[in-house]
């Protein structure tokens, strides 16, 4: 029963030991977090993302920069998000390549009748362009908000063309 009693005793100072261990000593961290949006990412590069965004109520413009260039578990992340009253605003970013991400704009508290209006583009392009209105209050819990998400900013063009539905049509069975 003894060493039973020692063992489990063990055990336990053994789990205390790595737990603090983690806790001192965390992995390194590659994300980084910003609250304004910068001009440039990683020393810019050949990629030009513009945004202009116009609302009826404060948002929050966020965007993620990935690094896609590095081995998965080494790359480089950096969240921006930059709270904004309502009106017009917009931001231009240069990144390298290989660099991908999320884009987006939150209504901060809206309120039914409230807008939300952007348009986002890559090297001079147009790739996204959206107005959505809120028709009634949010429910708990949930957000209104606009998003692109992109692998590779560099390859904007190339992603939304994937994605954009296309249309045929078929003959009609009488």
């Amino acid at each position: 029963m003894k060493k039973l009693l020692v063992g489990a005793g063990l055990s336990i100072v053994g789990i205390a030991a790595v737990l603090t261990w983690w806790t001192v000593h965390p992995a390194p961290s590659h994300l980084q977090s910003s609250n304004k949006i910068p001009a440039s990412v990683w020393g810019g590069g050949p990629t030009k993302i513009t945004l202009e965004t116009e609302s009826s109520t404060p948002v929050t413009m966020s965007i993620t920069f990935a690094d896609h260039s590095k081995p998965a578990g080494e790359q480089p992340i950096l969240e921006t998000a930059e709270k904004t009253i309502s009106g017009i605003h917009s931001w231009s970013v240069s990144v390298p390549n290989q660099v991908g991400g999320y884009i987006e704009v939150e209504a901060q508290h809206p309120k039914a009748g409230d807008w939300l209006k952007w348009k986002v583009g890559f090297n001079g392009h147009v790739v996204k362009e959206e107005k959505e209105t809120l028709d009634k209050d949010l429910e708990p819990k949930t957000a209104f908000f606009l998003q692109l998400h992109l692998d590779d900013y560099s390859k904007a063009l190339d992603e939304m063309q994937e994605v954009q539905p296309t249309t045929s049509e078929s003959p009609e069975d009488n």
